[in-house]
Parts: C-alpha cells; structure tokens; sequence
C-alpha cells in the first residue's frame, strides 16, 4: 500500500513537473488511482509498486535534468533509475526511451552532464548486485539466474503476447478474481 501511495505521489509530482494544471493533475492522479493498473497490484504486497514509485521518482528528476542539467541531478538521476531498475528489473524497459531522449537532447545542446548518471547508476547497482552475488556465489547466481530466465520463458511467454490468443485476455478479464 506505501509503494502504491507513493505511486500516486509520483505520479501527481511529475504530472505537476510537465506542467498540468492543478486540475490536470488531479484529474490525472484519480484516474490512475482508479485504474485496475495501480489498483490491483496495489494490495499484493510484490514490488511492482515501489518499482513504479521510484520508477516515477526517476523520471520527475529526468525531465528537471532535462530541463536544468546539473551534476547533481544528473547523479540523482542515475541513482533511482538503477534503485528502480534493482527493485524492478522491467522498470529498465520503461525508462530507456525517456533516458534515450534526454542524452540525445542534452548531447545535441553540448551538456554531457548526464553522462555523470551513468557513474551513480553503476555505483548503485553495485551496491545493490554485488553483495548477492558474492553472498550467493557467483556460479550460484548465474545458475539461478538461467533458471528464472528458462522458467519464464515455457511459463510466461505462453501468458503474454505474442504467443496467447487474444481470447485468453477476454477470458482473463471477464473473470472474477480469486
């Protein structure tokens, strides 16, 4: 519930940063929290919603770099974009275009500043991988990192696109939770 609760601040703070009105903003924060997107997984207790919120968190500090490149926000940047990514691995899939974009757009005008997030997002990700690693074993970690890839793979493949009929999402959607 906190991480869903800081989802929704996220949200509210980043629709405030690209300029909504507070109208917009609370227009935008309701139909968010009425979503089953945020809804759902709000209750479960799992990581998708901190991932989300320091996923949101990430990208409010994204677009202030953006706008006002500055060494320390670019470290910031790159620190809760790998804390998000640590949380939530996905989360890496979700951040790349906006990043893309900023580098692109900050590179174009001469600021290589956000390449100082690219230093925090390393430090961070050691701190966050490496003590697993070692506590585990390295080839421990490995086996069971092509394990959890080899089960998603016959497991979920089979639940998302491309490999499910779109009958299967009607089904899915039409039934009552459990």
């Amino acid at each position: 519930m906190v991480g869903a609760l800081l989802s929704l601040g996220g949200v509210a703070w980043l629709a405030a940063k690209a300029g909504l009105s507070p109208l917009g903003t609370f227009l935008v924060c309701w139909f968010t929290a009425s979503s089953p997107v945020l809804a759902f997984p709000a209750n479960l207790g799992l990581s998708d919603m901190l991932g989300a919120s320091v996923a949101l968190a990430a990208s409010v500090i994204l677009l202030v770099l953006e706008q006002h490149p500055t060494v320390f926000r670019a470290l910031t940047s790159g620190a809760l974009t790998a804390l998000a990514c640590g949380v939530r691995p996905q989360v890496f899939l979700v951040l790349l275009l906006p990043w893309a974009l900023v580098a692109l757009k900050l590179s174009r005008k001469r600021h290589l500043v956000w390449l100082w997030a690219c230093v925090s997002g390393f430090g961070v990700s050691l701190a966050l991988w490496l003590p697993v690693v070692l506590l585990t074993g390295p080839s421990r970690y490995l086996r069971a990192s092509k394990h959890l890839a080899a089960w998603m793979g016959a497991h979920e493949y089979l639940s998302r696109f491309p490999a499910r009929e779109l009958s299967g999402y009607v089904t899915d959607w039409l039934m009552p939770p459990h």
